[in-house]
């Protein structure tokens, strides 16, 4: 194993907020578990909830274990229902609930099925699930109809399922056997929909009502960090576009210091993608309409996406970027023992923001040109049929779709070149992994991180988004190169993701976590912000000075009274300028702030105050 002596977090628990933990997952599950692995491997205290239900994500947990996350291990992870199961039973109290097979006759179908007979009616079938200690037992009634489904892992019953016509009721099962949740749901266009959750309390004997998941989960992320033994603890949720579930809450644990971090996976812009189209709700509310985010950092993959998010919220301390990273293979495969006109996709079959059709309509002109080059696709996703469906449609005959693969590695060691034509996307690891396996890229120049990795020409080559017919032309072209230019070409993919590699992306993490630890000390907490603008004089017939106070009320720090900036912000072509130079102070106190600056007639400014984590900017303009 690598040394990573060098890297030293500070010695505090720390706990990553996560759903559902299943295998064949894509990046963003990959990124968190690379973090985890990495982190584990220098000694630091790693736990992450699963608040997603079924005990059979253990069997998740393994299958990472041996596909390249070998640090991980069933006791970094709190599973929710082993966390309420255990928290809410009286372990003193056995309760005995189990479905009794012990007088039925059985017949065994085959390794997988068993069938138990009673009274002379079939009276249970017990299944067994490939690659997983779990099995169920479904009983019937008198007429053959299901009645209840009783689903074990390892040796233990975990949850009873009951449905009738369209509803259905899942009663979760704590070691002891007590029902210490039920769960309602009604079907609706052939989706099951949340009615109501109830937990159970064997020893306060009481009852706790949720209306959905996120709520219920909210009180298992809470309750966790309240109980924790620790009075520091630090805090990621990778899923913060999606679901913040508990986060914020976090900051309101009475005695208990939580350094609270976000990671943004993906755009969090929608529209054109622009920093000023519409943000995210979670980050539009959260992070941008307060003065003061209730977040200690929020971290996003490249440079690019931090600059259009200071634009989108101004000049906060918060804000880190730090790019996704890869175990950097040791050796590969040589360039000159693989197919030249071997071609592969590896990611989500995800039509909408992957826009593999594009790659799928190039192909046409490239099969015409090139007819022995060949594209193999791999991974699984909605828009599978959708794709296979444009394959015949345009009659394709050198497109293989190989289905989800755990070794990219080795797939990308095969192929001469990789191809991506996402509409956008945050960081993708699999970019970084085609380049470390010497697989040189053509890619769209989307938003984000293409630009942060891609040297146009030397490690795979950039095409105008969505320009198919250039993407054709560039894999042609690209094809017909001199084997001696992509060896080139591969030689220089490896060494261009040597700085993502584990080694150095670690200690970024180590470096952004001590320094928003350190500054925590330092978060002001400023409610409300006033501004006062008045003209002074004309320098000139474009120029104008002005004097300018914020009024500002909250809490700031001692140590942080002096950490203010006042800014201008110039706003020109869709595009911004932070100025601070040729801005006075005037005066200061508790509670204003009096300056004085200069502007531009007829041009739109901000004028804004920076105080650590807050932000405020009040628009003018002079005609």
């Amino acid at each position: 194993m690598d040394n990573y002596e060098s890297q030293k977090f500070i010695k505090i628990p720390y706990i990553f907020l996560w759903s559902i933990l299943a295998k064949e997952a894509g990046g963003m599950t990959r990124a968190l578990l690379n973090r985890a692995n990495f982190m584990i491997s220098v000694g630091c205290n790693v736990k992450i909830l699963c608040a997603g239900r079924g005990m059979e994500q253990i069997d998740s947990i393994y299958y990472y274990k041996t596909h390249g996350y070998d640090n991980i291990t069933e006791n970094n992870f709190v599973l929710f229902e082993d966390y309420m199961g255990n928290k809410l039973q009286n372990s003193n109290s056995i309760h005995f609930i189990d479905i009794d097979l012990c007088d039925c006759i059985e017949e065994r179908i085959n390794d997988k099925t068993i069938l138990y007979y009673k009274q002379g009616l079939l009276y249970a079938k017990k299944k067994f699930f490939e690659s997983s200690e779990k099995y169920e037992v479904i009983k019937y009634d008198l007429y053959g109809n299901t009645e209840d489904n009783y689903i074990y892992y390892r040796n233990r019953l975990v949850r009873i399922e009951r449905i009738f016509q369209n509803r259905k009721i899942v009663r979760y099962i704590s070691p002891s056997g007590f029902i210490y949740m039920t769960a309602y749901f009604e079907k609706y266009d052939n989706e099951w929909k949340t009615e109501k959750i109830y937990l159970f309390d064997e020893n306060k004997k009481n009852k706790i009502e949720f209306k959905n998941w996120e709520e219920i989960y909210k009180f298992f992320y809470v309750d966790y960090c309240e109980n924790i033994q620790e009075n520091e603890v630090c805090v990621f949720n990778d899923r913060i576009l999606r679901n913040t579930g508990g986060f914020w809450q976090l900051g309101k644990i009475k005695n208990k210091q939580i350094y609270r971090i976000g990671i943004v996976h993906g755009i969090g812009i929608r529209g054109k993608r622009d920093w000023n189209d519409d943000l995210y709700p979670t980050l539009h509310k959260l992070i941008k309409e307060p003065i003061s985010p209730n977040l200690d950092g929020l971290v996003v993959c490249s440079k690019e996406q931090k600059n259009d998010y200071e634009k989108a919220f101004g000049k906060r301390d918060i804000l880190y970027s730090i790019p996704n990273f890869i175990k950097y293979p040791e050796s590969v495969t040589c360039y000159c023992d693989r197919n030249p006109y071997r071609a592969v996709y590896i990611g989500r079959l995800d039509e909408k923001v992957k826009q593999i059709s594009h790659i799928l309509k190039a192909w046409k002109t490239v099969e015409k040109n090139i007819p022995k080059a060949e594209l193999h696709i791999y991974g699984k996703g909605e828009s599978e049929n959708q794709l296979k469906n444009l394959v015949n449609d345009l009659e394709l005959k050198n497109v293989f779709f190989e289905g989800f693969s755990a070794q990219v590695d080795v797939e990308f060691q095969k192929a001469s070149v990789s191809l991506y034509t996402s509409d956008y996307e945050a960081f993708s690891i699999s970019f970084l992994e085609s380049l470390a396996n010497g697989c040189p890229i053509i890619a769209y120049n989307y938003k984000y991180g293409v630009k942060d990795i891609l040297d146009d020409g030397l490690n795979g080559f950039l095409v105008e988004k969505n320009n198919v017919e250039l993407l054709a032309d560039t894999l042609i072209n690209f094809f017909s190169l001199p084997a001696e230019k992509k060896i080139k070409m591969s030689d220089a993919a490896r060494k261009s993701v040597e700085k993502y590699s584990n080694k150095y992306c670690l200690d970024y993490w180590k470096k952004a976590v001590t320094n928003i630890i350190e500054k925590a000390n330092y978060k002001t907490d400023i409610k409300k912000i006033r501004f006062y603008n008045e003209i002074t004089r004309d320098i000139s017939h474009v120029q104008t000075i002005c004097t300018g106070c914020f009024m500002y009320e909250g809490i700031i720090p001692e140590n942080s009274k002096d950490l203010y900036r006042v800014l201008l912000r110039k706003y020109r072509d869709n595009d911004v300028t932070f100025i601070e130079e040729g801005i006075k102070i005037i005066s200061k106190n508790d509670r204003e702030i009096k300056f004085e600056y200069v502007i531009e007639k007829k041009e739109h400014y901000g004028v804004c105050l920076a105080w650590c984590n807050s932000y405020f900017e009040e628009r003018v303009f002079l005609d």
